[in-house]
């Protein structure tokens, strides 16, 4: 039976996690969280989950039923916003007291009482919407323990996230091998969005493989390279200019084996 390795050298190479140990490798190899700081006052946290927390991930399993702020009136409920790629929209969902989630785009349709349950792979990201009140969310789950991960990416808009347990930094995105669009023109160019809490800073993919800043025109022509990481727990925009599918790689799992 295999062991596992110590937290702090698993630590070291997935960060901003805290991780639990046990002596013989089951199901849950390696478990952990994150955490995310909501501040109050409907401010928006591009997020996700990068555990396992069942079959497949869903608003429920994530969330669970007492760590959003609930309320009778969505106003003063934390929301999670998921992104439909398919028809290019958001839907909103909260809690209401009971722990379900509810449907919560307006108050009509919060009225409705239209509960469900989405499916949220690792690999997706989403908006958190802060309540009336402060709130700290817990991420916690299974380590991500494959070799290589999937995610279909659509024409289009779509909120993804790294589909491993660990940050990743931009450039080491396997956007550019798995066929996304480069150019010298940064309008013909897959982008990625990044939120930064008040704005989005955006990058395109240069024809050397390369992301760059390219807010605009100006910005794009500075060949100012991307040196960001996307942090565990953090989701970004991106925009294909046609279909492709992002294959990536575990760079971790040869010290959770």
């Amino acid at each position: 039976m295999k062991k596992v390795l110590l937290a702090a050298v698993i630590a070291s190479m997935v960060g901003g996690a805290a991780f639990a140990q046990t002596n013989v490798v089951t199901s849950a190899n390696v478990v952990g969280y994150s955490k995310v700081s909501l501040e109050a006052g409907g401010k928006y946290t591009m997020s996700t989950c990068n555990f396992e927390t069942g079959a497949t991930n869903t608003l429920l399993s994530i969330f669970g039923t007492n760590q959003l702020t609930q309320s009778d009136s969505y106003g003063d409920c934390d929301r999670i916003f998921v992104w439909n790629a398919g028809t290019q929209t958001y839907q909103a969902w909260a809690q209401w007291t009971d722990g379900v989630f509810y449907k919560a785009n307006d108050l009509d349709e919060w009225n409705q009482a239209i509960s469900g349950n989405p499916a949220i792979p690792v690999g997706q990201g989403f908006f958190i919407a802060s309540g009336s009140v402060s709130n700290t969310v817990y991420f916690s789950g299974d380590v991500v323990a494959v070799s290589t991960q999937s995610v279909s990416v659509v024409a289009g808009y779509q909120i993804l996230a790294n589909p491993f347990t660990c940050d990743i930094a931009l450039q080491a995105t396997t956007f550019a091998d798995c066929g996304a669009a480069s150019d010298d023109s940064y309008g013909n160019c897959d982008r990625i969005y990044v939120w930064n809490g008040s704005a989005y800073q955006a990058y395109a993919l240069w024809t050397d493989g390369n992301w760059y800043k390219a807010n605009d025109l100006d910005e794009w022509n500075q060949g100012i390279m991307a040196t960001n990481t996307i942090a565990l727990s953090q989701g970004f925009f991106y925009e294909a200019k046609a279909p492709i599918t992002w294959v990536s790689t575990n760079t971790y799992l040869s010290a959770i084996q």
